[in-house]
């Protein structure tokens, strides 16, 4: 602290009152102290709610990706302007789900692939990886991500929204249904889509099956080596039904 009080041209025993609570920093130097640190000011000037963490949350991502975010409210609020798909109960917990759908670069094949589920301040976000198998060698990371939303439906079903990263940048739209004949609340049913132009004999829809991983370090570790490609007969006799039955 002594080398962040020599840096900010505070004196120590000032710095320590500031520290302490015993005094509180003019506006310019609060902005100084907090440019320095990266934290934002309402932190110190405003009651920690989680609304106020939301909003720090957002301002922090548009200001490192350099996002509009006055462009996706503003869109959002035209979409959706009195209805709310964020509300609970949600029968969509926290965790980590395998996701299997017939490949649309192999039609002739199932793909599966992970996703986490978790909850940010009232929203349920999703993030999940594509395979490098799918990249060039040595391709970033961060080409690879993919993020989303769901959007609790009335009946207490899901759409599913994912944004893929450069250089693919392709959303892809799912809905997932609870399968409650199977008496199964870890399983889900549905389809999904992926946004781009049309390929001779390559589908761009597929049938989907939802389901919770188990949870514990040794299944994440065991999931992480499973293979990305899958023969139809490989797959377990439930999934492998519904990805093979016709229509949507």
């Amino acid at each position: 602290m002594s080398r962040a009080a020599e840096e900010l041209g505070i004196g120590r025993v000032q710095f320590q009152r500031y520290l302490r609570g015993e005094s509180f920093p003019k506006p310019g130097l609060l902005d100084r102290i907090c440019d320095y640190f990266d934290v934002d000011a309402r932190i110190l000037t405003q009651p920690v709610t989680g609304r106020l963490l939301a909003e720090m949350r957002i301002a922090r991502l548009a200001q490192s990706k350099g996002v509009d975010v006055s462009k996706w409210l503003a869109g959002l609020i035209h979409a959706a302007p009195t209805q709310d798909y964020h509300h609970g109960p949600h029968s969509l917990t926290d965790g980590l789900y395998r996701a299997w759908r017939r490949s649309f670069a192999k039609p002739d094949k199932a793909v599966r692939v992970l996703v986490q589920v978790s909850s940010r301040d009232g929203v349920l976000c999703l993030r999940g990886f594509d395979s490098p198998k799918q990249y060039p060698p040595k391709c970033p990371p961060a080409w690879r991500e993919f993020r989303g939303l769901a959007l609790r439906l009335k009946s207490n079903d899901y759409a599913l929204m994912f944004f893929h990263n450069m250089p693919m940048r392709i959303i892809s739209i799912t809905y997932i249904g609870q399968d409650y004949t199977a008496n199964r609340p870890d399983y889900w049913r549905g389809f999904t889509a992926i946004t781009r132009g049309e390929l001779v004999d390559v589908p761009r829809a597929s049938r989907l099956v939802f389901v919770k991983a188990d949870p514990g370090a040794a299944a994440k570790v065991r999931l992480a080596h499973e293979p990305l490609f899958w023969e139809f007969g490989e797959l377990p006799p439930e999934i492998g039904e519904e990805l093979t039955r016709t229509g949507l």
